[in-house]
């Protein structure tokens, strides 16, 4: 009886090792790749100019979205303490206060129009913020008109700025796709893990590079939208300054001209004198003296 026990235990025992083994002998997973510098947001340097070129554009790319967030809060931050608002005030709050002030220019006859050009623009030199007003101001409200128009200023280059970042993220799309067909040849010489780890790098800068566009059209577009509303609150009379261009075409009547002269040109000679008839010998035969 004992004998038996023993016997099927060990077979038990030797059936378990077996269902064990291939669990115990097989290969670990390998670990999870880590992130690569272009993701964690870091300049990665290959080595290679015409790819660093790229990653280091992409990288000032990078810290301008990730700052943007920021920098317009301080142009808004600029333009609450000018109209004693609190700091964190958001765009719709600093556009109707604008309007309670131009309300009260509209109380006193002055009248104001806030003149903006390219809203849609990529380049700064194109944009253009500025009051024009029929009226006299006093300090405060020459300050607070001020501090608008230069508010209203620095979002149009700030959508600028962000457009402009939108044109080099594409050509930027474009020139890692004819670089990674170069990896291998490049950087083979190196090793397999130095081609490894720039594809690694190339492969997420492609994958930021739709992500970029995004933020930078979103970021650009509120800036948008925040001039029209500041341009809205401080008009008052949207003719004022207005310039009235003449027409393209205008018809005037003019009497026609004499012919001139050719310089030069002899006069034109008078015209022949008919010669007088003679007289009749009868008719003065009287008065002839010899």
């Amino acid at each position: 009886m004992i004998h038996f026990r023993t016997s099927k235990f060990a077979r038990w025992v030797c059936l378990a090792s077996l269902l064990s083994w291939p669990i115990a002998c097989a290969p670990k997973p390998a670990p999870p790749a880590l992130p690569t510098q272009v993701q964690n947001g870091q300049l990665y340097q290959s080595g290679q100019s015409e790819f660093d070129g790229l990653f280091r554009e992409l990288h000032d790319l990078q810290l301008l979205l990730k700052s943007a967030t920021d920098d317009e809060r301080q142009i808004r931050k600029g333009l609450a303490s000018a109209m004693s608002v609190e700091e964190g005030a958001t765009r719709q709050l600093l556009a109707d206060k604008v309007q309670e002030k131009t309300a009260e220019l509209s109380a006193k006859k002055i009248r104001i129009k806030l003149e903006v050009e390219g809203l849609e623009a990529d380049d700064e030199g194109d944009t253009m913020a500025q009051a024009k007003l029929a009226g006299t101001l006093d300090e405060a409200m020459r300050q607070f008109i001020e501090a608008t128009a230069i508010a209203t200023r620095q979002e149009l280059k700030f959508a600028a700025r962000l457009r402009r970042a939108q044109k080099r993220i594409e050509h930027l799309a474009h020139h890692a796709s004819a670089l990674e067909p170069w990896l291998d040849s490049t950087f083979g010489g190196q090793g397999p893990a130095k081609t490894t780890e720039v594809r690694r790098n190339l492969e997420d800068a492609r994958r930021q590079f739709p992500l970029l566009t995004v933020r930078a059209a979103e970021l650009a577009e509120e800036s948008r939208r925040t001039v029209q509303k500041l341009a809205s609150a401080l008009t008052n009379d949207s003719s004022l300054g207005s310039n009235k261009e003449p027409p393209l075409i205008a018809p005037v009547d003019t009497p026609t001209p004499k012919k001139a002269r050719a310089s030069g040109a002899a006069p034109s000679p008078a015209p022949a004198k008919k010669p007088a008839a003679p007289k009749s010998p009868e008719a003065g035969a009287g008065d002839f003296e010899p």
